[in-house]
């Protein structure tokens, strides 16, 4: 999954694909738990994995849709890596993994919320009418 996005990540984020950094590991010393890191490749960061942060879905639903269509059968450098760096399940595993982030993303409370945070501003106040004796 790090390798695709890795290679997905900076067409939405509209960026050098040497910009951004995907690192997975598999047991995070914070969370102890499997985790995929991005962030941005520059110290103190410049807001590129913000962006990817504020509207996940278009990436992860194109990285998904990557591994679907590559025509390879059991991974390669164009989609989840060359087969000796990734395993020789990666890509049968991807799909789920992609799939599965779409479901809790799409269902969550907190997207529906950025959603609207992202949604143009209600005005404040109603038109107001013009004035007759003008």
């Amino acid at each position: 999954a790090a390798n695709i996005l890795r290679n997905i990540v900076p067409v939405y984020i509209m960026c050098d694909p040497a910009d951004i950094r995907a690192v997975p590991m598999v047991r995070a010393p914070f969370s102890q738990r499997p985790t995929l890191y991005l962030y941005d490749n520059y110290p103190g960061g410049i807001g590129l994995s913000f962006k990817l942060f504020n509207n996940p879905l278009p990436a992860l639903e194109a990285s998904l849709d990557l591994v679907q269509r590559c025509g390879c059968e059991a991974g390669c450098p164009s989609c989840v890596g060359p087969l000796l760096e990734v395993g020789e399940k990666a890509k049968a595993h991807s799909p789920v993994l992609f799939t599965f982030l779409l479901d809790q993303l799409q269902n969550s409370p907190a997207t529906g919320e950025l959603a609207r945070s992202q949604a143009p501003p209600e005005p404040c106040c109603p038109p107001s009418e013009p004035d007759p004796e003008s």
